[in-house]
């Protein structure tokens, strides 16, 4: 599959750690800001660009949006994750 359209779907864990929680590919190219907007939308989210959610919506509409993507036909990209620590 030649991918055209990446997208990162990122999470807020405790203490306000930001993390990846997917990497969604496509192989068509798609207007990622017209998908993001029609989500919002039909989800009726106060801004159509995601932001400006409660906390206690964060986690379900993150992964709602995983949903409505792979509906809309994309596919998680694998990964190999890597971590040094001390």
């Amino acid at each position: 599959m030649e991918v055209k359209t990446t997208i990162e779907v990122q999470a807020y864990a405790d203490y306000d750690i930001r993390y990846t929680k997917c990497i969604m590919v496509s192989e068509f190219t798609i207007n990622v800001d017209d998908l993001l907007e029609r989500f919002c939308i039909s989800r009726g989210l106060p801004k159509p660009d995601g932001s400006g959610l409660p906390d206690n919506m964060l986690s379900d509409t993150t992964d709602d949006f995983i949903h409505y993507l792979k509906k809309e036909g994309f596919k998680p990209l694998k990964t190999k994750e890597v971590i040094f620590t001390d």
